[in-house]
């Protein structure tokens, strides 16, 4: 019930608000909305399938861009409690 109400507000202050994005960010809206799309069907036929798991994060400790340069970012590390 919670994510319908997040949903509802959202589109409530979309529209209230009307935002705008700049016309050098416009031809790029269309592939952000399809990778959107393609993240939510995905988590949601991993739901279906039950292998969803949110345990997964992404660690980046201290300068990020230096530990990707050297390869050692943990990224989509499980959660350890």
């Amino acid at each position: 019930m919670l994510p319908l109400i997040g949903l509802l507000l959202g589109i409530a202050v979309g529209l209230y608000f009307e935002p705008s994005l700049p016309l050098v960010v416009q031809p790029y809206l269309p592939i952000a909305i399809v990778a959107a799309m393609d993240a939510l069907f995905g988590a949601f036929r991993a739901y279906l399938e039950g292998i969803f798991s949110d345990r997964l994060r992404i660690r980046l400790g201290g300068p990020a861009w230096l530990r990707l340069r050297h390869g050692t970012a943990a990224v989509g590390s499980p959660r350890r409690w």
